[in-house]
């Protein structure tokens, strides 16, 4: 008796979850032309909205917290896996062809606006690695952000339009000041800088770029790069720490 209460009160869970979901889902602010592929996931007392021909495919989980915005743009595509989180008070705006891919990770804490034809591609994670510390982010139109690569966002990162990021890439916004904890330096204080990235540069497969770095219009960072220095507009960059090649 005992277990068939347990079962009986598991299926009540998964029932009101579900029911939960649906009614989340009919609550979305959605233009014509929208199409979803069940089980979809959708959370939260924000408000989300979608333009028209959005497609959402199965497995796509999303949370937008109280008093939050998500906004998705014509022709956008959620694919199978997608994990999106939205903190209270954000603002949360992807333009108009967006793909965005699982199983990436996204969690937002600030505002982020990012622009047509951007494509978010799998497993990537977008989230600040410093709790508390949230930065802006904002990618500009037909940009790509490379599968498996992880940014950090403690500080703002802005990423131009044209902008090319290869796969398996970090991008830090924050350091330590290790001096304070010399027996556990990572637990020192965090010192956040912005990153920016500019229109048309390149960024290669697996590249590491430091906070505070500015890489110029044009740029090419050659695969396997560490970027410590700012990048001049135009300019091939190479190694470890990356230099400009001749």
């Amino acid at each position: 008796m005992k277990i068939l209460f347990i079962l009986l009160s598991d299926i009540s869970r998964k029932t009101f979850r579900f029911l939960y979901w649906l009614l989340r889902l009919s609550a979305i602010k959605k233009d014509s032309g929208f199409k979803c592929s069940f089980p979809i996931v959708v959370e939260g007392k924000g408000i989300i909205s979608v333009g028209k021909n959005a497609n959402w495919k199965a497995g796509v989980n999303i949370g937008c917290g109280r008093q939050a915005t998500l906004t998705f743009g014509d022709d956008s595509t959620l694919e199978q896996g997608l994990f999106i989180r939205v903190g209270a008070q954000a603002r949360v705006v992807f333009g108009n062809n967006v793909r965005l891919e699982g199983p990436s990770k996204i969690y937002a804490s600030n505002n982020w606006s990012i622009r047509d034809r951007v494509t978010i591609a799998s497993g990537c994670d977008l989230f600040a690695r410093e709790p508390g510390q949230d930065g802006e982010f904002k990618v500009g139109s037909g940009s790509h952000i490379g599968n498996n690569t992880i940014i950090d966002l403690s500080d703002s990162i802005t990423i131009g339009d044209d902008v090319a990021i290869g796969p398996h890439c970090v991008i830090y916004t924050h350091d330590h000041q290790y001096k304070e904890n010399k027996e556990i330096p990572w637990k020192s204080s965090a010192i956040r800088k912005p990153v920016v990235i500019e229109d048309g540069a390149w960024v290669g497969s697996g590249v590491t770029i430091l906070s505070g770095v500015r890489i110029g219009k044009g740029a090419v960072v050659a695969a396997g790069a560490m970027v410590t220095k700012d990048v001049a507009d135009y300019k091939v960059v190479i190694g470890v720490p990356a230099k400009t090649k001749d």
